[in-house]
Order: structure tokens, then C-alpha cells, then sequence
């Protein structure tokens, strides 16, 4: 499979170590946060996240992929910007 990021994990490992070392609402802290793995994955496991990266190239893309996640999950939920923004 071909990845985004050259150290890149998949989001289904990067969840388990979450599920299994911190509980709903902690705060997880990545500090080499690359693509933005674990990022996803502590919103699919409802963690608060800070993520730390020198590379701005990666950042952008970190950035993107947080926004693309939310946005999907907001057309699931079906949920409007307005309802979106007081919930989170």
C-alpha cells in the first residue's frame, strides 16, 4: 500500500495502543505526529490529541486528513456546521 509518509502506521495499530494505554477523554500527545495517524485515531476512539511536527509539508497534510475525517463524519451523522461547531 502506498502511504503518505515514510514512517506512516496504519490507523487500526496507532488505535489499539490508544485503547488499550489511555481512556475516553484523555489527552494523548504525539510528538513526531507525521501525517496525523494518531490524530485520527484518537477521534475514532474520542481522545483529545496534541500533535507535534517540525515538516510544514506534513503538517498540511495532518491538517487535511483531520478535516476530511470530520467532514465524513459529519455527513454520516448528519449533522449541520451549526450543530458541528457547538458539539465539539
Amino acid at each position: 500500500k502506498e502511504t503518505i509518509h515514510p514512517t506512516e502506521k496504519p490507523v487500526k495499530l496507532i488505535k489499539h495502543f490508544i485503547e488499550i494505554h489511555s481512556n475516553p477523554n484523555d489527552l494523548v500527545l504525539d510528538p513526531f505526529s507525521g501525517s496525523g495517524t494518531t490524530a485520527i485515531a484518537c477521534l475514532q476512539t474520542n481522545r483529545n490529541f496534541i500533535g507535534i511536527e517540525i515538516e510544514p509539508k506534513y503538517v498540511e497534510i495532518a491538517n487535511k486528513r483531520i478535516s476530511d475525517y470530520k467532514q465524513q463524519l459529519k455527513l454520516e451523522l448528519g449533522v449541520t456546521n451549526e450543530d458541528w461547531i457547538s458539539k465539539t
